[in-house]
């Protein structure tokens, strides 16, 4: 079950110096699908994330970086809570915890934004 994004795999040549130098990088090319099924696989990842792994991907993003962000594009706001109780425990734990709280202003935010536009008459079809 895709929890992110497709990636594919892009390189650049640029010329240098006489020589040549090789750009590689991997670049989103099609969004995971949009349903309740994967949006709960995403929401019990953010429970329990001691079962991501942060070597896979081998290079990129770490895979909780990956759920957070899907849960933002998916503007999952059931999402808000798990990670304020994760924020709440590193805290209580003397652990830093801004990257939690990023992670809950970004999901935030695009919630707002997602209830903004479909309030605009300009949003709604005619």
């Amino acid at each position: 079950m895709p929890l992110g994004p497709a990636y594919v795999h892009v390189e650049s040549f640029e010329e240098r110096d006489g020589g040549i130098e090789v750009w590689s990088e991997r670049k989103p090319w099609k969004d995971a699908p949009h349903n309740e099924e994967i949006r709960g696989q995403l929401l019990g990842l953010l429970e329990d994330p001691g079962e991501l792994s942060d070597n896979y991907p081998f290079y990129g993003d770490s895979m909780l970086s990956v759920v957070v962000d899907e849960t933002q594009r998916l503007r999952e706001k059931r999402a808000i809570p798990i990670l304020e109780r994760i924020a709440q425990a590193l805290r209580s734990e003397g652990e830093a915890w801004d990257g939690v709280h990023s992670a809950i202003e970004r999901i935030q935010r695009a919630v707002r934004e997602s209830d903004d536009n479909q309030l605009r008459p300009e949003a709604r079809p005619g």
